[in-house]
């Protein structure tokens, strides 16, 4: 099957080049998106891990009826969230503030006079 893949996509290029851009983009933009947010991308799944074990710790307090794994897997469930919302929080950007008066033009902003 490998073979007859091949033998397609040398006999009709522009599909093997239209793969080839379509990986190349995929690769970029992966590129982008983990250069970018890779802060967000392990906040998120670092909490969604703790989520995860919390529920998994609330399962096996409910079955095995202790009261004990019931509460630090409903701790965990309510605590990661939490946690998750303030660190999202603290990475993002915060709005810029309004200034008063006229916006400087690129040559206003260069040539700026000095206070004497």
């Amino acid at each position: 099957m490998l073979d007859e893949l091949i033998q397609y996509l040398g006999a009709h290029p522009g599909v093997m080049t239209a793969i080839a851009v379509t990986a190349l983009l995929a690769v970029v933009g992966l590129w982008y998106v983990v250069s970018h947010h890779l802060q967000a991308i392990m906040i998120t799944l670092l909490t969604a891990g703790g989520i995860g074990s919390g529920f998994l710790v609330l399962y096996r307090g409910f079955s095995a009826e202790m009261k004990d794994l019931m509460g630090i897997g409903l701790f965990l469930v309510v605590i990661f969230p939490i946690i998750f919302w303030q660190a999202i929080k603290l990475i993002e950007p915060s709005t810029p503030e309004e200034r008063a008066g006229r916006r400087p033009t690129p040559s206003r902003a260069f040539f700026k006079r000095k206070a004497t």
